[in-house]
């Protein structure tokens, strides 16, 4: 198996408003920690990859 090196990184930082309500924001939370939205997520980020050929040979991670 191939060795695989750290080409780059891409982040996404998301926000909420501050006056949003506490339930609201709890359940954004959960959301974000569901292992189906990660699947989702991480399978979006791959079909979006391979899209662009040059993308296509990168392998793709979610890190939680």
């Amino acid at each position: 198996m191939p060795r695989l090196v750290r080409f780059d990184d891409l982040t996404v930082t998301l926000f909420i408003p501050e006056d949003t309500d506490a339930a609201i924001a709890d359940a954004a939370r959960a959301a974000l920690d569901d292992p189906l939205f990660l699947d989702a997520f991480q399978t979006t980020i791959r079909q979006l990859f391979a899209i662009v050929p040059a993308l296509a040979v990168l392998s793709v991670r979610v890190e939680d």
